[in-house]
């Protein structure tokens, strides 16, 4: 019952996220939003994080939103790592890891830009692109996501 909860929270901030990025053409700029704006979730709505990071496995539309924005970016060329599966653990182990920080203890106010930072430079892509990137106005979650009672 945890995990099936789980997913399906996950799956539905997948789908709040996907509202707001699915204009983007780029699939690099696709997964830094995406990436920010989950954290940010994650830090504004401690039951939902502290919930779903108790569950190593997640969600369908997680799995295939993520490994879409991976591939794709890889095709173009932004994104360089050496296998789907090892950039696949990279994000998703990163924000877990980053979640369960945020519930165990303080972080400072920028530790959501910081992640979403590291998190697309970990799969290769050049920090000034990141930058600009991070730098635009980020979209305000319009399909408000579920939340752990």
């Amino acid at each position: 019952m945890l995990e099936a909860t789980s997913k399906w929270l996950e799956d539905d901030q997948v789908l709040s996220i996907e509202a707001e990025i699915s204009e983007l053409g780029d699939p690099v700029a696709r997964l830094a939003t995406g990436v920010l704006l989950w954290l940010k979730k994650a830090q504004s709505d401690p039951a939902w994080r502290a919930f779903t990071a108790r569950v190593r496995q997640h969600g369908r539309l997680v799995e295939r939103q993520l490994t879409g924005d991976l591939r794709a970016g890889l095709r173009s060329g932004a994104f360089s790592f050496p296998s789907l599966q090892a950039a696949r653990d990279l994000v998703a182990g990163t924000l877990r890891e980053a979640m369960i920080r945020m519930t165990e203890g303080r972080v400072p106010k920028t530790y959501a830009a910081d992640v979403a930072r590291v998190v697309p430079r970990g799969l290769g892509l050049e920090p000034r692109r990141v930058e600009t990137i991070l730098a635009r106005p980020l979209p305000k979650m319009r399909r408000t996501p579920r939340t752990v009672a």
